[in-house]
């Protein structure tokens, strides 16, 4: 994965258009855009997130700027986005992957994972680490009780937060990817949901060299849905899950969400709630 870096000195000392408003767009190359026409005035930093990696600067094109002025996201000293006035409101569109380019537009400013990836105080790791805590979200789905009511889909979003942000622990990138899966559902961008889901994903089975937790199938189910796959893509990738992971619940039931047959999506439908009465999922069908 390429990476690109912005130098503190190049950011300081080069000075090439004075232009304020420039409109971008998903799939735009924002780091081609910069080396044509870099920003030389250092605008602010913020810390997004409480751990070392977790800044975020602001760069562009005039000393004294306003909210509709064009501004670039700087962390790690790596351009990962630029922000875009629209409709009276101030947006953030991000790099997800590093390759320069723009992947989703974000209501708030984030530190999307790959920066975490290359960050100085991420140590990688083939110690696969990592499944304790998808485990941990896997058995809570799985449950009788209800996550969200219980409050222990929170309590355990905090819980992978902070382990993400201690510097102690190994692949603290893939920690940090998991949290950012649940920490941002409140954003319900599907969008940045699939962008992240492809990173924690790649990077799970390249450093680990194997397939990967069935918690990653679920995001991947959920995501492809919320972006508006068609079912019929969908259809393999449920089955086979579904071959592998045949006790997870929450498989059954997009299994049956997504099934046409009508004689066979009833017969999913009693199978769940004869077998599974008192699943928190089962119970709302």
């Amino acid at each position: 994965m390429r990476k690109y870096f912005i130098s503190i000195f190049f950011i300081f000392c080069v000075f090439g258009i004075y232009s304020q408003n420039y409109s971008f767009e998903v799939g735009d190359d924002i780091v081609a855009f910069t080396q044509k026409n870099p920003p030389g005035y250092f605008i602010s930093r913020v810390q997004l997130i409480k751990m070392p990696d977790g800044f975020q600067e602001m760069i562009g094109y005039k000393e004294v700027i306003t909210k509709e002025d064009t501004k670039f996201l700087v962390s790690g000293n790596k351009l990962v986005g630029v922000t875009q006035y629209v409709n009276g409101k101030e947006i953030c569109l991000y790099d997800m992957v590093g390759d320069g380019k723009i992947d989703i537009i974000s209501p708030y400013p984030i530190v999307p994972a790959w920066v975490i990836t290359d960050s100085e105080y991420n140590k990688k790791s083939s110690k696969n680490n990592i499944d304790k805590y998808l485990e941990e979200f896997y058995k809570l789905f799985n449950g009788n009780e209800n996550p969200y009511t219980s409050k222990k889909l929170n309590k355990l979003i905090d819980k992978t937060m902070q382990a993400s942000a201690d510097i102690k622990n190994e692949n603290r990138d893939l920690i940090y990817g998991i949290f950012l899966y649940y920490g941002l559902q409140s954003i319900k961008n599907p969008f940045l949901d699939f962008a992240n889901m492809n990173m924690v994903e790649n990077t799970y089975k390249e450093r680990f060299n194997k397939g990967v937790h069935p918690l990653i199938y679920l995001w991947m189910i959920e995501t492809l849905i919320n972006v508006g796959a068609d079912k019929k893509d969908l259809e393999p990738l449920l089955n086979d899950v579904l071959n592998l992971y045949p006790d997870f619940i929450p498989f059954q039931v997009y299994s049956w969400k997504l099934e046409k047959d009508k004689k066979v999506k009833e017969n999913k439908y009693k199978n769940l709630k004869n077998k599974y009465p008192k699943h928190w999922i089962v119970k709302q069908l």
